[in-house]
């Protein structure tokens, strides 16, 4: 994801590369611009800071969690409040999800460059209740509070390369953050053959990116060294609406259709630093850029899904299609305060500022397929095996500067026993995908270093329900 500016002092001051200096090593290239009596150097940047946002990270509630998500026509518990209020009305009885969560161990490798990243931690995916019995039982209102969207990873990386007489040292560390939680109340309405549900949820987004690295080139003569940092962070509240819809044509065959429009935002804050210094002989440029308040934007896409589901004595299996629509695009990090950019060398030190172009993102319109379900172990209901698969396909447009695009796959296992009132589940949740072969630098002999980017996850869900 990082890229070279060849000859960067014929060139000038770009405004791409002034998007892209808060978040990518690209400060440091464009350092060399206002160095005019200096050769810009050539560095190696590893596409180490991936930044997922794909929508089906993580399993939501206690059963649509097992079975790939594939359950906005079935969905019954207080997940429904989310995936689709008309649900709620489906529930014969009150309902607490006191824990539904997943433990998570990502990996992300770089398939022919140095170095590997990941992490290890616990996602807190859904708390919610449902209380039913108004209006003559038909009437269910629910709260839920939940991870929609997740990813964490950290990663390290040196590429020590001898070519040309020239040996180069590049040592890289960088980190990146998403999340998307909610907090939805909803109620669901039953008449007839019809489940009708609306709720508004609180949509929080959060966004981080850091990096940190050095790079040292010598050619026996003159040693070129670079140190740069960048830290980007965001975060905005939303009011989101929900609809749902559910239609029981038969006692086998049930359908059921959700959606989510776009979002009024409520707050938003945001910040962006970026330090780069180059140093070559008696030589040296840099550029600094400083807003603890940078204005953050994050735009929801309308979203649609729909489901078609069997439900026989045994087994329950279902089908769901949802899109997400694309957006234009836009500007999702923006500051007025002004890039500094500096040199010194053999005359008098000079001091320039260029506005910054922002950072934009864009999307475009995806469509993912679900299929899961589960089986009756035993004859009394007590136990059963919930299996799913889903495509986890990534939005992520041509001109986004702060998104990764990878197109993941999921694989869902678990079973789910009850107790009296109580149901619990356990399973695994298991997501693969991996970039094209993308351009990661170039070294200082003009050879390109490209890898494609392998992204593994592996959770263990779980979650403890209680029907009073």
């Amino acid at each position: 994801m990082r890229n070279r500016a060849d000859d960067a002092a014929s060139r000038g001051v770009k405004s791409a590369a002034m998007r892209r200096l808060a978040c990518t090593a690209l400060l440091v290239v464009s350092a060399g611009v206002v160095a005019r009596a200096q050769q810009p150097l050539t560095v190696v940047i590893p596409a180490g800071n991936v930044l997922l946002p794909n929508a089906n990270s993580v399993p939501i509630g206690p059963n649509a969690g097992l079975e790939g998500s594939a359950y906005t026509a079935r969905v019954g518990d207080p997940s429904a409040a989310w995936l689709n209020p008309a649900g709620l009305s489906r529930a014969l009885a009150s309902e607490l999800s006191g824990s539904s969560g997943l433990f998570q161990v990502s990996t992300l490798s770089p398939s022919d460059a140095p170095g590997s990243g990941g992490s290890v931690y616990r996602i807190p995916s859904m708390v919610g209740f449902m209380v039913t019995g108004a209006r003559g039982g038909r009437l269910t209102v629910g709260l839920s509070i939940a991870t929609v969207t997740s990813w964490s990873q950290d990663t390290d990386s040196e590429l020590i390369a001898t070519s040309g007489g020239i040996a180069d040292r590049f040592a890289f560390s960088a980190d990146s953050r998403f999340d998307r939680f909610v907090g939805v109340g909803s109620a669901g309405y039953a008449t007839g053959k019809w489940r009708l549900g609306a709720g508004l949820a609180v949509v929080q987004t959060s966004l981080e990116k850091n990096a940190v690295g050095s790079n040292r080139a010598s050619d026996g003569a003159t040693l070129r060294s670079l140190v740069f940092e960048s830290r980007v962070r965001g975060s905005a509240f939303h009011l989101r609406p929900v609809f749902g819809v559910q239609y029981d044509a038969s006692p086998h065959f049930t359908a059921g259709v959700v959606a989510r429009t776009p979002a009024m935002k409520i707050y938003s804050s945001g910040s962006l630093t970026s330090e780069g210094v180059q140093t070559s002989g008696a030589t040296s440029s840099g550029v600094s850029l400083f807003d603890p308040e940078a204005q953050f934007t994050a735009k929801l896409p309308f979203e649609l899904r729909g489901g078609a589901a069997y439900i026989g004595r045994r087994l329950e299996v279902e089908v769901d299609v949802a899109t997400e629509f694309g957006i234009s695009t836009y500007d999702m990090l923006t500051s007025d305060q002004p890039v500094v950019m500096y040199a010194s060398g053999s005359g008098a030190p000079s001091l320039t500022t260029r506005p910054f172009a922002g950072l934009v993102s864009q999307s475009e319109t995806i469509v993912n397929v679900a299929v899961g379900g589960h089986l009756l172990l035993s004859d009394n209901g007590v136990w059963r095996l919930h299996f799913g698969a889903a495509t986890d396909r990534s939005g992520v447009g041509p001109e986004d500067e702060l998104f990764t695009k990878i197109h993941l796959s999921v694989w869902t296992l678990g079973v789910s026993g009850t107790k009296n009132k109580l149901q619990f589940t356990a399973g695994v949740n298991y997501r693969s995908g991996s970039s094209g072969n993308i351009t990661l630098g170039e070294l200082q002999n003009g050879t390109l270093v490209r890898s494609g980017i392998g992204v593994r996850t592996i959770g263990i869900i779980y979650s403890v329900s209680y029907r009073f």
